[in-house]
C-alpha cells in the first residue's frame, strides 16, 4: 500500500495539473449554476471555501493513487479509477466547504448591513462541479494518450516497412497499437485482414479492415505492403500453411506472433515477432489446456527442459519462463542451439533464473550428475530428432 502514496518527482506537476483543473471545474460550476451572474452571497461563499475544496479534492486524489500512474497510458481502468476518485472527492469537498463555510466564513457587509451568509454548497453547483471534474481531470488523462500514440504517418512512412496484419482479434490490436505508439518500431501497418466479414471496413486504431485472407495477394498489391503479419496465436497450421504459400506467391515475408499464452499474459511485444516455422504449419488439431492448472504446476519450482534448443524445446522454455518458474533447466547437446534460446531469454524477455547445461541425453553418467546437482522437480522431455526414417537408417 505504501507505494500507493508515493509520488515521483518527474511527476509532481500531476497534482498541480489537477489542480488547475478542480479549479476551473469549480469556477465553471458556479457561472453554469447561476447563468454567469452569481449573487453576491454565493460569490462570497464561492471565494471562502475555494482553496480548501480544491486542496482536499487533489489530496483524495493523491491518497487514491491517481498520481502513481503515466497519464500517456490510461486507459478504460483508469478513467473507471477516476470517476472512483471523484465522487469520493467531491463528497469530501462537500463536507469540507460546509464546515469552512459554518466555522470559518468572514461576515458578508452589503449596503443594508450584515448580510445572511450561505452555509452550503447548491446542490447545482455540486452536480455540475461532478461532471466538469470528470469531464475535466479524465479528458486531460486521455488527450496525452492520444496525442502520445498519435501515429506519425507522415513523417515515418518513408522509412517504415508497409504491413497487413493478419487478425482482428485481441492479438491483432495489440499488433497495430504497438506499431502506432513507438517510434522505433520499422513497422506500418496499412490494413487489416480478417475472414469475418462482419469486421469488413472497420476501423482499429485508425487502420481499416480490408479483407478476407483470400483476397491476400490481391491486397498486397493494392497496399503495396512488403510482409503480411499473422496475428492469431491460435489460428490451425492450415490457414498458416494457406497465408505463407499466398504469400509466397506475391513474393512479400511472413512473420507471426509467440504463443496464445503469452498473449493473454500481456508479455508480447513486437520485437517477438518471428517468422513462420515449420510446426507452425504442421497442421496438427489445438489441444484445450486449463492453463490455470498448468502455471500452479509449475510456478515456483525447478523446470528442466531437454533439447530446450530444438523447435519444440525451445517453445516450451518460452511458454514456461513466462509461468515464473524457480529455476528453468535449458538441456540441449547442441551449442548453437543451446546458446541461442538462453541468449533469447535473457536479452529479449528479461529472464534470469535460466541455467544453459550443455549436456547430451544419451549420456547416462552425465544426466545422473545433472539431476543430483540442479534436483529438478519437473521434467519436459523434448530431445528428439526430426527425421527419423533418416536417422534410422544411420
Amino acid at each position: 500500500m505504501k507505494h500507493r502514496f508515493l509520488i515521483g518527482r518527474h511527476r509532481l506537476w500531476q497534482p498541480v495539473a489537477d489542480a488547475v483543473l478542480v479549479s476551473a471545474a469549480l469556477w465553471l460550476a458556479f457561472q453554469l449554476r447561476f447563468d454567469f451572474a452569481a449573487p453576491a452571497r454565493y460569490e462570497h461563499l464561492l471565494w471562502t471555501v475555494f482553496p480548501w475544496v480544491i486542496a482536499v479534492q487533489v489530496l483524495v486524489f493523491w491518497l487514491m493513487g491517481l498520481y502513481n500512474k503515466w497519464w500517456r497510458y490510461s486507459g478504460v481502468r483508469d478513467l473507471t479509477h477516476i470517476v472512483e476518485a471523484s465522487i469520493v472527492g467531491e463528497v469530501a469537498a462537500v463536507v469540507v466547504s460546509l464546515i469552512v463555510a459554518r466555522t470559518l466564513q468572514p461576515p458578508l457587509y452589503s449596503r443594508f448591513g450584515v448580510d445572511v451568509a450561505v452555509e452550503s454548497l447548491p446542490y447545482g453547483v455540486i452536480a455540475f462541479d461532478l461532471v466538469l471534474t470528470l469531464l475535466l481531470v479524465g479528458g486531460v488523462r486521455l488527450l496525452a494518450r492520444i496525442v502520445w500514440e498519435r501515429p506519425w504517418r507522415r513523417e515515418l512512412s518513408r522509412d517504415r516497412k508497409k504491413v497487413l496484419v493478419v487478425g482482428a482479434g485481441d492479438a491483432g490490436e495489440l499488433v497495430v497499437r504497438e506499431m502506432l505508439k513507438t517510434r522505433m518500431i520499422t513497422y506500418q501497418p496499412v490494413g487489416l485482414v480478417d475472414d469475418d466479414s462482419r469486421k469488413k471496413n472497420l476501423h482499429i486504431h485508425g487502420v481499416r479492415v480490408v479483407g478476407s485472407t483470400r483476397q491476400l495477394p490481391q491486397l498486397v498489391e493494392e497496399h503495396a505492403a512488403e510482409e503480411v503479419i499473422i496475428a492469431m496465436p491460435s489460428i490451425s497450421g492450415k490457414v498458416v500453411q494457406d497465408i505463407v504459400s499466398m504469400c509466397k506467391k506475391a513474393n512479400v515475408g511472413v512473420k507471426t506472433l509467440p504463443g496464445v499464452y503469452e498473449l493473454i499474459k500481456g508479455t508480447v511485444t513486437i520485437e517477438q515477432l518471428r517468422d513462420v516455422q515449420v510446426e507452425d504449419i504442421l497442421g496438427r488439431g489445438e489441444v484445450t489446456l486449463d492453463m490455470d492448472h498448468v502455471v500452479e504446476g509449475v510456478r515456483g519450482r525447478i523446470v528442466m527442459v531437454t533439447g530446450a534448443g530444438g523447435s519444440i524445446g525451445s517453445e516450451l522454455c518460452r511458454q514456461i519462463a513466462a509461468m515464473n518458474p524457480r529455476r528453468l533447466l535449458l538441456l540441449d547437446h547442441a551449442e548453437d542451439n543451446l546458446f541461442t534460446i538462453h541468449h533469447e531469454l535473457e536479452a529479449e524477455r528479461n529472464v534470469k533464473n535460466a541455467v544453459p547445461l550443455l549436456v547430451d541425453v544419451k549420456d547416462e553418467e552425465d544426466m545422473r550428475a545433472v539431476f543430483e546437482q540442479q534436483r529438478p522437480q519437473i521434467v519436459f522431455h523434448a530431445a528428439a530428432y526430426k527425421h527419423v526414417p533418416m536417422m534410422e537408417c544411420n
